[in-house]
């Protein structure tokens, strides 16, 4: 009796999709070569013929979700444009439905332990959605959703933080429109770095930094990296006012809410 597994030509495909399975099932480093030749219906020596061992055949589910993040991710952000909010929400809530339709995708490229750099096809896709979160108008919250997704896929853990902000360098005109030089949920990563969870702010690059006359946060894996309290000359500039703790993932409907309630004249309450 004929095995039923794939039609000949799609081995490759069909090794992924049990992959898939599995991964969603046992985790990244709970199943074997075997278990996925099994599932797909083939001999395990058939699995060589693609993939030189188990990471190889993970990279390669990890790529194809890249592929498919990189769309959406594109689409959406191009859906929520001209408007850096509008495209803010659209990212998100982008990012949230991925995690929930591909798990065994997001699994494979965010918490398999697997570097990007592990063949050039996937370097490639990975820089190209990353690419799509580091546009010149993101928002803090984007920033730490792409570095905590890249010490996720490093192998490093790593979670979303957020914090009420006081920004006192905020500029007369930025005010005006928000009524309030309070910034809610500014974002930030925690990464898990021996054995403790150390936070690392993304917001501010170089130009930033010296228009508002603060060094450049270094980040050296033993001391928190958040946003000066204090400029070069003395000035204060950034006050942490509350602490809304570390999260798995993103609260984006909660972001939104928080936004709507703080920021009345600005933005809209979220959609249902």
């Amino acid at each position: 009796m004929a095995k039923r597994g794939y039609h000949h030509g799609d081995l490759k495909r069909a090794l992924v999709d049990a992959a898939l399975v599995l991964i969603e099932e046992k985790g990244p480093s709970g199943f074997t070569l075997s278990e996925a030749a099994k599932r797909a219906g083939v001999t395990p020596a058939a699995v060589y013929r693609h993939f030189e061992g188990r990471d190889d055949l993970i990279a390669e589910a990890a790529r194809q979700g890249y592929e498919i993040f990189a769309d959406v991710m594109q689409f959406a952000y191009d859906k929520g444009q001209p408007s850096a909010l509008a495209a803010f929400e659209a990212t998100g809530r982008a990012y949230l439905a991925f995690a929930r339709k591909y798990p065994g995708h997001y699994i494979a490229m965010f918490e398999s332990g697997i570097s990007v750099n592990q063949t050039p096809e996937l370097a490639a896709v990975a820089n190209r959605a990353s690419a799509v979160l580091e546009r010149r108008s993101a928002y803090c919250v984007p920033k730490a959703v792409l570095l905590t997704a890249a010490a996720r896929a490093a192998g490093i853990p790593a979670r979303l933080g957020f914090a009420d902000v006081r920004n006192h360098l905020q500029s007369e005109r930025l005010e005006a429109v928000m009524q309030t030089d309070l910034f809610v949920f500014h974002g930030y990563s925690a990464l898990w770095i021996d054995g403790r969870w150390v936070k690392a702010s993304p917001a501010f690059n170089a130009e930033l930094c010296a228009r508002f006359g603060v060094a450049p946060l270094d980040f050296d894996g033993r001391i928190d990296a958040l946003l000066h309290a204090f400029t070069g000359d003395g000035r204060r500039h950034m006050e942490y006012v509350r602490d809304r703790g570390l999260r798995q993932d993103l609260p984006l409907d909660e972001i939104l809410t928080a936004f709507a309630q703080h920021y009345p004249g600005v933005v809209g309450p979220p959609e249902d």
